[in-house]
């Protein structure tokens, strides 16, 4: 007899990156309802130097989906004459962005009850990646 186990879902424990602009690919998205409701994407980004993932949940509620705004725009997808943004996730899938990455502290409370504080990564802006890693080499969040 063997074991049998679906692993798809399974990730690594979260990284802390250096905060600055990063190149990202988005891998995956996938459309959910929050648990207040709201759509949004469930979204995958893969640092592009190190192949570590970050996790965002873009909010697709008007008022509220300024971070996808930014991804769009950071892949080249203006709006039109009508004044909507029309995509589709090829047009985002694997395409080379630039993320400006900001550690934030957060707390939960841990298995045993008491509460745990630590820092975790977040993308906080995101704008097109024109080729270069930054428009200024003083950007860069890692040694090249």
């Amino acid at each position: 007899m063997g074991y049998s186990y679906d692993m798809s879902k399974e990730q690594e424990p979260n990284v802390l990156f250096q905060e600055g602009w990063h190149e990202f690919k988005c891998v995956d998205m996938v459309p959910e309802v929050s648990k207040k409701g709201n759509d949004m994407f469930v979204s995958d980004f893969v640092h592009v130097k190190t192949g570590k993932h970050l996790k965002m949940w873009l909010v697709a509620v008007e008022g509220k989906r300024w971070m996808l705004k930014q991804l769009l725009e950071a892949n080249g997808i203006v709006k039109s004459e009508d004044g909507n943004y029309n995509w589709d996730f090829y047009d985002v899938i694997n395409k080379s962005i630039l993320g400006y990455v900001q550690n934030v502290d957060e707390s939960f409370i841990g298995r045993d009850g008491n509460e745990v504080k630590t820092q975790k990564s977040k993308i906080v802006e995101f704008k097109k990646f024109d080729g270069q890693t930054v428009n200024n080499p003083s950007e860069i969040a890692w040694t090249e």
